[in-house]
């Protein structure tokens, strides 16, 4: 037929078989009605398709049809299928105006320009895959149950915007030459458009999905909104990948929102609207529930800022090229962002984390902030490295905190006010300082072999339960000012390469120093310690006691002081007022091997060097306490005397440090035994201190000399032999007879006394003053040895 056909509302047909016809013009359905089967396979037709004004059928057979110009369904209603399957349209497919449809298929149908679905309802099953509308799709305000548009092609945009889809939206592998959008309220059960390309945006803005939406592995060439909208039940972004942005803001998401793989270019917004933000209800939050990003590639940031996760949020082995942010009012319940690498920051700052956050082996590449009153259960971030800082200020660790093995190439701060359980840093490498001033620690702070750089600042008040710092290094000071640590403070072979400050009321149950080396000096001035304070084998520039105002150290009732093997340059403390405990009773020292160079430092009178003191008693009675006290080894200790004596000599005090000599020998007297030997060298020691102050006081000899040459000038004075010689030829004889190395005068050589007791008084004189003269040439000797 050459011309138009046009068939009125008035028409009436049970059937209609147009299979294989040809119109080449129009053809126009105009209200009539077709109660049977309408048969227009392979239908051709010239010009335009339209069937409008009510035109009803009960099912139309469309198949392999050619339309040369636009085919429109107007209002039309189909109580059966419309089967349109390989249908060719030059121009428009257009469905308006209230069409209804029981089936659509439109399957491997062709349209040059576009298909447009608009206030219509198909009731069953509308299936279009490998649709191919050349100028895009749109099916708006419409209603649909099931739909399939898998594998199609959209030369433009296809557009659902509005529209309600009561079963499954599919759209698997479809191609989309520009956006995809399913906007203003649209509806969804499960949609799927996996494995599709869009080169344009995807947006759901404001639209519902009950059941799931599925964009596993497909590409989106522009971002991805899912909006202002929700709630969305079921996400799946697997390995999905996003040529723009992922935007979540001020969504819902009631189930599992899953996007292992994923791929975005630029940003992932998870984040809740900010106040005032355009377009969004007040106080609007974003909602999750679990959340996977597990080895995603994001070329961006992610911002879930101020958004509630009410299951895990997972981001193992995640590269992000900028920064994640989980802050501002968040809440989330478990983190997982395991082995995971940032190009930028990642803050999780006046947050709430009910459940554990695992960052072990992290890579940040600038700082990991933890701070703004956050509040935390278990956090570990083992392994972890961050090359800036990471800051904990201010925020609460309900706990553990694990930064076991961390490398921190900034600094850490666990400072202002911060609270927290257990603090583990063992094996930490921190390139900067450790500040944890001012912050509560209620479990046990372990830094066993920390490595820092910088400083360990531990002051202002700050309370630990326990610390260790075995084996830890500290480049700079490591300082303890002022606070309170109600357990063991253990540092064994630490190493300091500044300070040790723990001074200035600073509270300690017990101090452990054992092996430790400190480059500066160590200082517990005005301090209080309760329990034992042992410093075996330390080594330090000075120990200091005391100094000025800031006091001695306050002593428990169960304190000591262990300077076993310890070795210092100078010791600064007042004698005895540094080792006196608080009841008055004498600290308990042990001084055992204890080396010190100089007394005193801290100051330039008297009161600041103990080396002036003019009296050695008190520095005598101090080495005395430590043994008395059971600190050090009982029985002969002389260690103690020698390095004092040895110190007071080399800073030029030699009447102190003899003294102290003296002691010492004294000390040896205490500790003989009861055996016949110990009595015989008991008694030899007695005459030798008798007689030279045990070589100390060599010079004492002297007097004795002096005492046997007086007695036998008096006993010569009073016989017969010299008594006509006057007092003055009885001293020269005495003093001649006594000297063993003077020769006597011709007139005394010969000289006899005949008296008994007087003869032999002057040869016991004669051998006591060569048993002194020899004492005194070999105790020169020794001393000057």
């Amino acid at each position: 037929m050459g011309g138009v056909l046009h068939i009125y509302n008035e028409a009436s047909f049970a059937a209609a078989d147009f299979s294989g016809a040809s119109v080449g013009g129009s053809l126009y359905v105009d209200g009539a009605a077709f109660s049977a089967l309408l048969d227009a396979r392979r239908l051709k037709v010239g010009g335009a398709l339209r069937i409008y004004n009510g035109a009803s059928f009960a099912e139309a057979y469309l198949s392999d049809a050619s339309v040369g110009g636009s085919f429109y369904v107007d209002g039309a209603t189909f109580s059966g299928s419309l089967d349109a399957r390989r249908l060719k349209v030059a121009g428009i497919l257009y469905i308006s105006n209230g069409a209804s449809f029981a089936e659509v298929m439109l399957e491997d149908a062709s349209v040059e320009a576009y298909v447009a679905i608009l206030d219509s309802r198909v009731t069953g099953k509308f299936y279009a895959r490998r649709l191919e509308a050349d100028k895009g799709i749109f099916m708006h305000d419409s209603e649909f149950a099931e739909v399939s548009l898998g594998a199609a092609r959209v030369g433009s945009e296809l557009s659902l915007n509005g529209s309600r889809f009561r079963g499954d939206f599919f759209a698997g592998g479809i191609e989309v030459n520009d956006n995809f959008l399913a906007q203003e309220n649209a509806e969804f059960t499960n949609v799927s458009f996996s494995d599709a390309e869009v080169k344009g945006a995807v947006a759901l803005g404001g639209a519902k999905v009950s059941g799931l939406l599925d964009a596993g592995r497909s590409k989106i060439g522009g971002t991805l909104y899912l909006s202002d909208a929700g709630p969305f039940n079921q996400v799946n972004l697997q390995y999905a990948s996003i040529g723009g942005s992922l935007n979540a803001i001020g969504s819902k998401f009631t189930g599992d929102f899953t996007a292992d793989g994923l791929k975005v270019a630029n940003d992932i917004f998870l984040r809740s609207p900010e106040e005032g933000e355009s377009g969004f209800s007040e106080g609007v939050k974003t909602e999750f529930a679990t959340v996977r990003l597990v080895g995603a590639l994001v070329g961006g940031d992610i911002d879930a800022n101020g958004a509630l996760f009410s299951g895990p949020l997972m981001m193992s082995r995640m590269k992000v090229d900028g920064t994640v942010t989980l802050s501002d009012k968040a809440q989330l319940t478990s983190v997982d962002i395991v082995d995971s690498t940032i190009g930028g920051s990642l803050a999780m700052s006046g947050s709430s984390f009910s459940g554990p956050v695992d960052a072990r082996g992290l890579k940040v590449a600038s700082s990991l902030n933890l701070t703004g009153d956050s509040k935390f259960a278990d956090v570990n971030l083992s392994g972890t490295s961050v090359g800036g800082d990471i800051n904990a200020e201010g925020s609460a660790f309900k706990g553990e905190f694990r930064a076991h093995g961390a490398k921190v190439d900034g600094n850490v701060f666990l400072r202002g006010k911060a609270e927290f359980a257990e603090v583990n840093l063992m094996d930490a490498s921190v390139g900067g300082v450790l500040d944890a001033s001012g912050s509560r620690f209620t479990g046990q702070f372990n830094a066993d072999r920390l490595k820092v750089g910088g400083g360990v600042y531990l002051r202002d008040k700050a309370e630990f339960a326990g610390v260790d710092l075995l084996g830890a290094s500290v480049g700079g000071d490591l300082s303890a000012i002022g606070s309170r640590f109600t357990g063991p403070f253990t540092a064994d072979g630490l190493t300091v390469g500044g300070n040790v400050f723990l001074r200035d009321k600073a509270e300690f149950a017990g101090v452990r120093l054992l092996g430790a080396s400190v480059g500066g000096v160590v200082q517990m001035l005005g301090s209080t310690f309760a329990g034992p304070v042992d410093m075996t084998g330390l080594t330090t520039s000075e120990l200091a006691l005391w100094h000025g105002a800031q006091g001695d150290p306050k002593w428990g009732k169960d304190s000591s002081l262990t300077l076993r093997n310890a070795h210092i340059a100078a010791l600064q403390a007042r004698i005895p007022e540094s080792w006196v405990r608080a009841d008055g009773t004498p600290l308990q020292l042990d001084l055992q091997g204890f080396r010190y160079d100089r007394l005193g430092g801290l100051g330039s009178g008297a009161e600041g060097d103990l080396s002036r003191i003019g009296d050695a008693a008190p520095l005598i009675a101090w080495i005395e306490a430590a043994g008395d006290s059971g600190g050090q080894a009982t029985g002969h200790a002389p260690q103690p005397y020698f390095q004092m004596e040895s110190v007071l000599r080399t800073m030029g005090a030699g009447p102190a440090a003899d003294e102290v000599a003296f002691a010492r020998h004294l000390h040896r007297m205490d500790h003989y035994g009861n055996t016949l030997r110990d009595w015989v060298a008991w008694a030899g020691e007695w005459v030798w201190r008798l007689l030279v102050g045990f070589g100390v006081y060599p010079f004492r000899l002297l007097w004795w000399f002096t005492a046997l040459v007086v007695l036998g000038t008096i006993l010569g004075r009073r016989t017969g032999a010299l008594c006509t010689q006057g007092w003055l030829g009885c001293f020269w004889y005495s003093l001649e007879n006594a000297f063993p190395l003077m020769e006597p005068g011709r007139r005394n050589r010969d000289l006899f006394h005949d008296h008994p007791a007087v003869r032999s008084f002057f040869h016991f004189q004669k051998i006591a003053g060569f048993v002194l003269g020899t004492i005194l040439v070999g105790t020169l000797t020794l001393l000057g040895n």
